[in-house]
C-alpha cells in the first residue's frame, strides 16, 4: 500500500501512483506523479542502519554524477521535516540523509527514468551508445573514488577482484557430491518443469566446469583496477528512448570491482545464445577501454562465469536457501532462458 506521509516528508503530492515493480528481489517500487506532472519512484528499503547508510551514500554519489552532467543517473529526492496530521500523525516519522524511516520503514524516492528496457537484441547504435555512456560513468565513478575515501566500496584500488574470489568460492563447493545431492531434490521437485531445468543445466556444469574453475583460479592471481561498478547491470535495467539511452536503474547492488562486471551479465541478457555477438561486443569494449591481456582474459571468464552460474542462483535459492517455496513462471521462464544460453555456450577461439 502507497504511503501518503512519507510522499509529504519528500515533499510530493501525487496526483497518480500505482506499483510498478518488485522485480526478481521483490522490493516493492512505486511510479508516483506529482502535481506538476515529475514522475519519482518510490523504494522501500529495510530499515537495518547499514542499508540506510550505504543507500544514502549512493543517493550522494547518485547527485555528484548529475552535477557532472550525467543525466541518465537517477536523482534523489531530498526530505523535507513537515508536521503529519491526520491518522498517520501518531507515528514516528524521521529523516536519515535521503532516507525518511515510518515505524520501522525505510524509504527512498528518486527521479523515475524515462524510456524502456529492449525486448529484443540491441541495434548496432544502441549498443554503442551504451558503450559510450558506460565509459562516460565509469570515468566519472572513478574520480569519485579517488576523491572520496569512504565508504570502502567506492574506493579506487589495485587489489585482487573480489568478484572473481566470490565465484572461486562458489565453483570450489560444487563437489561430485553437492551436485549429485542438487540432482537428487530436483527429481523430487514438485514442480517439475523447473526440476527438469535444474537437472539439464547439473548436466551442463559437469562438463564445463573443470574449465571454469581452472580460468577463475587464474585470474583469481591477477590484481586489477578496481574501482566503483554497477554489478548488477542486465536489460530491464538499461531504458532507451530510441537509440539513446535514458536511464540505468537499480544501484542497490554497487561495490568495487572491476569495470568488467558492468559489461558481460548486460551482454548475456542481450544476445543469450549467441555466442559471436557477445563475442564481438566483447571484442568492442576490450579495445575501446585499451584493456591489458589480462584484463581481456577476465572478461572472457567472467562472460564463461555468468553463462554458467547464473542458473545456480535459482538452484541454491529453491534447494538450499528455501527463499523459493513457490516457482512463478516469470521464474520458468528467466530459469529456461538462462538454462538454454549455458548449453548453447561456446568457448573463444
Amino acid at each position: 500500500m502507497l504511503n501518503l506521509p512519507v510522499l509529504s516528508m519528500f515533499g510530493i503530492t501525487p496526483v497518480h501512483a500505482e506499483l510498478a515493480s518488485g522485480g526478481f528481489s521483490g522490493t516493492p517500487v512505486w511510479k508516483v506523479v506529482d502535481g506538476e506532472g515529475r514522475c519519482w519512484a518510490l523504494r522501500r528499503l529495510s530499515d537495518h542502519s547499514d542499508v540506510i547508510r550505504r543507500f544514502n551514500a549512493i543517493g550522494r554519489l547518485q547527485m555528484w554524477l548529475r552535477d557532472q552532467g550525467l543525466g541518465f543517473v537517477p536523482e534523489p529526492a531530498r526530505p523535507v521535516r513537515r508536521l503529519i496530521t491526520g491518522p498517520s500523525a501518531g507515528k514516528n516519522y524521521s529523516i536519515n540523509g535521503l532516507v525518511c524511516v515510518e515505524d520501522g520503514r525505510a524509504w527512498m524516492m528518486e527521479s523515475w527514468m524515462s524510456g524502456n528496457c529492449l525486448t529484443s537484441e540491441p541495434s548496432s547504435s544502441q549498443l554503442r551508445e551504451t558503450l559510450d555512456r558506460l565509459r562516460d560513468l565509469h570515468d566519472a565513478l572513478k574520480r569519485y573514488g579517488e576523491r572520496n575515501p569512504e565508504p570502502p566500496w567506492i574506493q579506487c584500488q589495485r587489489d585482487y577482484s573480489p568478484g572473481v574470489l566470490r565465484r572461486v568460492q562458489l565453483v570450489s563447493a560444487l563437489t561430485s557430491d553437492r551436485l549429485r545431492e542438487l540432482e537428487v531434490r530436483a527429481s523430487q521437485d514438485q514442480d517439475a518443469v523447473f526440476g527438469s531445468l535444474t537437472i539439464r543445466h547439473i548436466e551442463t556444469l559437469r562438463r564445463k566446469l573443470t574449465v571454469l574453475r581452472s580460468r577463475l583460479t587464474q585470474v583469481a592471481e591477477v590484481t586489477f583496477s578496481l574501482q566503483p561498478v554497477l554489478r548488477d547491470l542486465w536489460r530491464p535495467h538499461v531504458l532507451f528512448e530510441g537509440s539513446v539511452l535514458t536511464g540505468l536503474i537499480d544501484w542497490a547492488a554497487m561495490d568495487c570491482d572491476h569495470v568488467a562486471f558492468d559489461v558481460t551479465r548486460l551482454l548475456r541478457s542481450w544476445f543469450g545464445s549467441d555466442n559471436r555477438r557477445v563475442a564481438e561486443a566483447l571484442d568492442l569494449f576490450a579495445r575501446e577501454r585499451s584493456l591489458s591481456p589480462e584484463e581481456c582474459q577476465l572478461l572472457e571468464t567472467l562472460d564463461m562465469a555468468t553463462v554458467m552460474l547464473s542458473p545456480l542462483t535459482w538452484v541454491r535459492r529453491r534447494y538450499e536457501e528455501m527463499a523459493l517455496s513457490v516457482v512463478t513462471e516469470d521464474v520458468r521462464q528467466r530459469m529456461e532462458e538462462l538454462v538454454i544460453i549455458a548449453e548453447g555456450y561456446c568457448e573463444p577461439a
